[in-house]
């Protein structure tokens, strides 16, 4: 009994502290269904010039090639580029610009921070400033035609808009997993971008000034969350950093493994990046740390409803509101992410799964705590 009352005390802080996350999710899902983000195309601006940017490390060519298709057939007076390694032998339908085996980014940083910063100072010697917005594409993502659209007339130096899944299916589990960071996008990419303060950003889709990326530069000399860094030095430098109302497409992993090399990845990219995110912006430090730590546990509430009901367990009536509150909107989380879909066949399987993605998805970032990647190397996975 006592190591009963032991679990249900335990259980009862991490409702408590989901609480918050459950709340602000469920308000951020309502207003999505009442108020749907419609663009409201402004006038292009004189003189604005579009760019996008694939970062590349070679092993995907033919998605790379198919993202480039589809951007074109936009219509759009659109650059196109690609930035590549010098041992990358593919030639792709976009101009590229090749990084150095010699280069070396002078804060030291690797990989694709390395090659981003060789890339975008790049642009700045070719004349690529003021006029161009660049628009930075991973080498699975794709900007939709709205997006395109709304750069044209934004009214900010930077932005992000929200993301939608495309070839889904080739996991079931790793798709489940990312229908939250849909949910995630829409409440909180939304909601603080509307403010003009980003707290969470990602390298998919994420627009820039050409003369403002060049100032800041992508050498951090961090292990990764060049995204996060970026966004946050737009703002803190006194740029305007916006919300763009359009979707960007990513691709779910295509196997148990890479899910777990992606999530390790996004995990220890924040933490070791940790002192340069605090230094830029601690509120956006220990928010991140407060979202990794507690993110997954919206299903811990069912430990207390079972004890409630089934051990007849006294359970404090506030802490059992609560309970059913997170648990309500845990699942809402999920199914909302799901529906994004339209269709009903990946909302029941979400439905009937929800707490074997729960596992799946924190079992990976406990899991990570005990294998961690290399600090040298950059863990890449198949892109469909």
């Amino acid at each position: 009994m006592a190591n009963l009352l032991w679990l249900e005390l335990i259980s009862a802080v991490f409702v408590a502290m989901y609480f918050p996350i459950a709340l602000v999710q469920t308000a951020g899902i309502v207003r999505g269904l009442l108020f749907r983000p419609i663009p409201t195309f402004l006038p292009p601006k004189p003189g604005r010039r579009i760019i996008t940017v694939i970062c590349t490390n070679g092993q995907n060519p033919e998605v790379v090639q198919q993202i480039l298709a589809r951007v074109q057939s936009y219509g759009f007076p659109i650059e196109q580029f690609v930035i590549k390694e010098e041992r990358d032998g593919f030639s792709y339908s976009a101009r590229e610009i090749v990084v150095p085996k010699i280069y070396r980014a002078p804060k030291g940083s690797r990989n694709k921070m390395r090659a981003l910063h060789y890339g975008t100072l790049w642009l700045a010697e070719k004349g690529y400033g003021r006029e161009t917005y660049i628009i930075f594409m991973d080498d699975d993502s794709v900007v939709t035609r709205d997006y395109v659209r709304y750069v044209y007339g934004m009214p900010y130096d930077a932005g992000q808009g929200m993301i939608h899944l495309r070839a889904v299916g080739h996991h079931l589990l790793s798709t489940l997993a990312d229908f939250i960071r849909v949910t995630d996008c829409e409440v909180f990419c939304r909601q603080f971008n509307r403010g003009h303060v980003p707290r969470i950003a990602h390298g998919e889709g994420l627009v820039v000034r050409a003369d403002v990326a060049a100032g800041i530069g992508w050498d951090y000399g961090t292990y990764g969350a060049e995204d996060l860094l970026m966004a946050l030095y737009v703002y803190t430098r006194g740029y305007r950093f916006g919300f763009i109302p359009a979707y960007v497409e990513i691709s779910p992993p295509t196997s148990r493994s890479d899910f777990f090399k992606q999530r390790r990845r996004w995990l220890f990219s924040f933490f070791r990046a940790g002192p340069v995110i605090r230094e830029v912006s601690p509120f956006t430090y220990y928010f991140g740390i407060y979202r990794y730590i507690l993110g997954w546990t919206g299903f811990i509430g069912i430990y207390l409803l079972v004890a409630d009901n089934v051990l007849l367990l006294p359970i404090d009536p506030l802490v059992f509101s609560m309970s059913a509150f997170n648990l309500v909107a845990y699942f809402l989380a999920y199914q909302y992410g799901a529906a994004s879909l339209h269709s009903w066949k990946y909302s029941l399987k979400m439905l009937a799964l929800q707490f074997v993605v729960a596992f799946y998805e924190g079992g990976t970032v406990i899991l990570s705590v005990f294998r961690p990647p290399s600090k040298t190397s950059f863990e890449v996975i198949r892109k469909v």
